[in-house]
């Protein structure tokens, strides 16, 4: 418990950013005012102002992110859907290597933006979506590439906006 303090400033100033962890780095990535494709990290065990990391394959916000388990040996993040005109969109990076995201594919359903996403640390999911209005669930495997499968439908067709994941 306690008060909250200043870790740092991005490199840009934005707000609906996605954001994934390598373990040892904290990844942020897109973003609005205007919509960005800049990547940043920080170092989680000191405080201090983001780097740059690279950019994403596209200008997005709103959007999500997921990795997989930093000890997997891939240390993955993934940034996915968001609001750029294509509402099913993947990139992935290497955590630990700081360079320009690589296209992962297309996502089997639209999400747009506003989405819930979670890990397991090999498989991530994400759900609903504004933008689109879908109530779709979409599974990946996170150390692979384009390719996803419908896993159904949220069960509450008014919840697709602005839905929270979680991990395991």
């Amino acid at each position: 418990t306690g008060t909250a303090s200043d870790f740092g400033d991005r490199t840009e100033a934005k707000h609906g950013v996605d954001a994934v962890s390598g373990g040892v780095r904290g990844i942020f990535a897109n973003g609005q005012g205007p919509h960005s494709q800049v990547i940043d990290y920080v170092t989680i065990a000191s405080t201090g102002n983001a780097t740059n990391f690279g950019n994403t394959t596209i200008a997005r916000t709103h959007g999500t992110g997921t990795n997989s388990d930093p000890g997997s040996g891939q240390n993955r993040g993934m940034f996915l859907a968001g609001f750029s005109g294509v509402d099913n969109h993947a990139d992935y990076i290497t955590c630990d290597t700081a360079a320009n995201a690589t296209d992962w594919g297309e996502l089997v359903n639209n999400h747009g933006y506003r989405t819930g996403s979670g890990t397991s640390g090999t498989k991530g999911f994400i759900c609903g979506g504004q933008g689109s209005g879908t109530d779709a669930i979409t599974y990946y495997t996170i150390d692979t590439t384009g390719s996803s499968s419908d896993a159904g439908d949220l069960s509450d067709a008014g919840s697709a906006q602005g839905c929270s994941g979680a991990a395991s």
